[in-house]
């Protein structure tokens, strides 16, 4: 099973993941924000940097799933982001909408 505790940046998704995690004797898993190298140019310039931005923090995302897809299939595993959420910022993001639409191909 995978919990998922979501909210705003800064808000204490990590922390209340940890402490869930170990309430209820499970894993916690935490995102990797500061494995996109793209994500100091997006804070320069979100306009000219927002496509590589979310492509990367989607397959970053699927990446740290899969490899705990057996956690989450016989265990518990509890996240502090949200796969979902992918794709709430591209269609944000995103404003051309050929990279909105691929984007939606390799999200779905």
């Amino acid at each position: 099973m995978l919990i998922v505790v979501e909210g705003c940046v800064g808000a204490g998704k990590s922390t209340i993941a940890k402490g869930l995690a170990e309430l209820r004797g499970s894993e916690a898993l935490f995102e990797d924000f500061e494995s996109n190298p793209f994500l100091p140019s997006f804070y320069e310039d979100s306009v000219a940097h927002a496509m590589e931005t979310e492509f990367t923090f989607l397959l970053l995302h699927h990446h740290q799933l899969k490899k705990n897809v057996e956690k989450i299939q016989n265990k518990e595993l509890v996240a502090d982001f949200f796969i979902g959420k992918d794709l709430l910022y591209a269609n944000l993001n995103l404003t051309e909408y050929r990279s909105r639409g691929i984007f939606t191909e390799l999200y779905e």
